[in-house]
């Protein structure tokens, strides 16, 4: 229950980004990639991904280096782009789209083994 939990306030967290970033008239599959990228980048620096840490490795925190943050929400931007695609492919609305793939990408990452890669590797 708390994975299910985590994924919605995942989702929420993104769609809160999105709506922020959309009065700035940007097109479509750019509001996603700086969506992607400031969930990474502010999931980060609010402790968001420590939290996780302290999830799985109970006392630890999020060690990161800036250049690593960097790439890491650029490839989460990318993400974002591409599943984006294949959403508007099946017709879900833009709006709903963001909380969709961050509640996805979420879900994968922790069936596929990266989110303990992440955990494994990011989290002292």
């Amino acid at each position: 229950m708390n994975l299910l939990i985590e994924q919605i306030i995942v989702g929420i967290f993104t769609t809160i980004i999105y709506l922020f970033l959309l009065p700035f008239g940007l097109e479509y599959y750019i509001l996603l990639f700086l969506d992607g990228f400031l969930k990474h980048i502010l999931g980060h620096y609010l402790g968001i991904q420590s939290l996780f840490c302290n999830k799985y490795k109970p006392g630890s925190r999020s060690i990161v280096s800036f250049p690593q943050i960097i790439l890491e929400a650029i490839i989460e931007g990318i993400i974002f782009v591409i599943f984006g695609l294949l959403l508007v492919k099946c017709g879900i609305s833009h709006h709903l789209a963001p909380y969709i793939i961050a509640f996805s990408i979420h879900i994968l990452t922790e069936f596929t083994g990266i989110h303990y890669l992440f955990i494994k590797h990011r989290c002292n």
